[in-house]
């Protein structure tokens, strides 16, 4: 028997959760376990809750979406939060990234894209939808020539592939058997090489330079 995917839709328009609930359910193995109409009540409903996967709306009243994220992701750090944005929201992106949020998607977004997200995101990567790399890279960076790139050294390689799959410091540390300290200071080590100033800019950048291959 296959495992059933359990998902929360959080968004303050009833049209988009309906929009979005009518593609959930065309996809196997998805089960809708609840909606919410802003980011307290689904706080607030958290602990009662056993999700794996969060459609999160990043602009609502009450309780946005990047507070909203913040505060699930503490409760419960293996919850998957995907967001739900504009193409043109490149502030938002960076704050529900460094709040928590392993995948994004646009609120257009069709079935199979869906589907993509969320195959990936249960394999352990972030997702990103290819409509919102490109506008993100455009205004983040800019990409390198291959004589231009810097080089890493295997071991922050290897840091670098697991920060943009999601994981956290002290995630890292426990995998590959390193101090929390050890891997904040390898962190900070490939953001001054590679001349960026935050976790969201960092993974673009490999990204885009294909410093990492991320399905």
């Amino acid at each position: 028997m296959e495992t059933l995917i359990k998902v929360a839709i959080v968004d303050d328009y009833e049209i988009m959760r309906k929009g979005l609930r009518m593609e959930l359910e065309e996809i196997k193995n998805i089960k809708i376990v609840s909606e919410f109409e802003n980011g307290k009540e689904f706080v607030d409903s958290l602990n009662k809750l056993d999700l794996d996967i969060v459609f999160m709306d990043i602009e609502m009243p009450v309780m946005n979406g990047i507070e909203a994220t913040r505060e699930a992701v503490l409760k419960q750090p293996g919850l998957k939060i995907i967001a739900l944005t504009r193409v043109d929201d490149i502030e938002s992106f960076q704050n529900m990234l460094e709040a928590g949020a392993v995948g994004f998607l646009l609120k257009n977004v069709d079935k199979i894209t869906i589907e993509r997200a969320i195959l990936s995101i249960m394999n352990g990567n972030n997702y990103y939808s290819g409509e919102m790399m490109e506008v993100l890279t455009k205004n983040f960076l800019h990409p390198k020539k291959k004589e231009e790139l810097i080089k890493l050294t295997n071991r922050e390689q290897e840091i670098l592939l697991l920060i943009c799959k999601g994981m956290r410091s002290s995630e890292i540390g426990e995998k590959l058997f390193k101090s929390h300290r050890t891997i904040e200071g390898h962190h900070a080590n490939i953001m001054s090489k590679l001349g960026v100033k935050n976790t969201a800019s960092l993974i673009l950048y490999a990204i885009k330079n294909k410093l990492v291959e991320i399905e």
